[in-house]
């Protein structure tokens, strides 16, 4: 990883920490992974250690497990938050050499610094100090498995379930702007984050937890309080969504067909895997730009060359009009008004691919769109 802009080694090591709560677990897939396409998916196993990323690149990475850090420790039981900090305090401890590492010495004072010192036997005080523990009412942070008929593992993590109000919670940092867009047509973000959240549910659901609610909180990380006092739509600095629930045995046959779709391409070759598809890539639609000479704006922006070319007929005899109230020849006036307008397309990118896809230069659709594209 780069430090191109050199940062405090502190944030280095900060990005550098594999904060994902699933590591090192044994599964196939994981909920998030499911959400990919399978060129995406099958690009960044093959090449993660080729990415070369810089550290300032992981800023809303660090951001959202930051939080998650502080959701988790928020939920934490008097009794725990207490034993939790003391074992914090200690390794301070042990760094500033207060502490003995000497083998024979380090237990004894662990165990005297954690739970106290008394006339009952270590265990007996910690055991005391668990039973003061309630039942608790939110599980966070808890991982789930769920197996596939053909034996694959899907594992997924979600941040909060109310075992009161049976609902379950996801949080994400969001922009403004995927607030603004998230229903637009061709815009997956809703469709994943229903999808997602339903695929936690399928699996709470197997566990014995039934949930009957679902919801996306979003913490705007860009909310400007100016700008909401100026925008009638502009959204407050958490939003809260519910999302539908979809019926359970729809989410298994989306899972089983999602894993079938991303093995079929495990041995297939970087570039014969099927290209991501538009709205993963967040291709918008192209566009016919009408031109007037001299101008440096387009006169109008149309979605098809033939709605482009009838309002740049109509623009161009309104023009003519003025040639053939003087008596000038109405086809060639109209020629003439018409040779002043041009018709240029303008493709539409793919966002994701250009600035949010760590893998693609190893991509072979990337690497083929034309410089004006990238």
């Amino acid at each position: 990883m780069r430090n191109d802009k050199h940062l405090n080694e502190a944030i280095v090591r900060a990005a550098q920490k594999d904060w994902y709560s699933g590591s090192g677990e044994k599964r196939d897939y994981s909920v998030t992974q499911l959400l990919q396409e399978p060129k995406a998916f099958h690009l960044f196993n093959r090449h993660k250690h080729e990415i070369d990323e810089d550290v300032s690149e992981k800023l809303y990475m660090l951001m959202g497990s930051a939080m998650h850090a502080i959701l988790e420790r928020a939920n934490e039981h008097d009794v725990e938050f207490t034993v939790l900090s003391r074992v914090r305090a200690f390794f301070e401890k042990v760094h500033n050499g207060e502490v003995s590492k000497n083998p024979g010495e380090i237990e004894a004072a662990f165990m005297s610094f954690i739970i106290g010192d008394g006339d009952v036997g270590a265990g007996q005080r910690l055991g005391y100090l668990l039973s003061l523990l309630p039942e608790e009412r939110y599980l966070i942070e808890k991982r789930f498995k769920y197996v596939t008929k053909t034996g694959k593992v899907v594992a997924g993590g979600f941040d909060l379930y109310d075992t009161e109000e049976q609902s379950l919670h996801d949080y994400k940092f969001s922009s403004i702007y995927k607030w603004i867009y998230r229903n637009q047509p061709g815009n997956s973000t809703m469709e994943d984050w229903t999808l997602q959240l339903n695929m936690y549910r399928l699996f709470l659901e197997n566990e014995g937890y039934p949930v009957k609610k679902l919801y996306i909180n979003l913490l705007m990380r860009d909310y400007s309080k100016t700008n909401s006092k100026r925008e009638r739509n502009y959204p407050d600095p958490i939003e809260t969504i519910e999302i539908p629930l979809l019926g359970l045995d729809i989410v298994e046959q989306i899972i089983e067909q999602k894993v079938a779709e991303f093995d079929k391409y495990k041995m297939v070759m970087d570039d014969a895997i099927p290209v991501c598809s538009a709205k993963y890539r967040w291709q918008g639609h192209d566009t016919y730009a009408v031109m007037k000479r001299g101008n440096i704006k387009a006169s109008k922006v149309e979605y098809s060359y033939a709605a482009a070319k009838s309002w740049m007929d109509a623009e161009a005899q309104k023009i003519a009009e003025k040639e053939i109230h003087k008596g000038k020849d109405p086809y060639a006036s109209h020629q003439k008004a018409l040779s002043l307008f041009s018709i240029i397309k303008r493709p539409a990118k793919s966002t994701r691919c250009e600035s949010y896809c760590p893998v693609n230069k190893f991509c072979n659709f990337y690497k083929s769109l034309p410089r004006e594209l990238k």
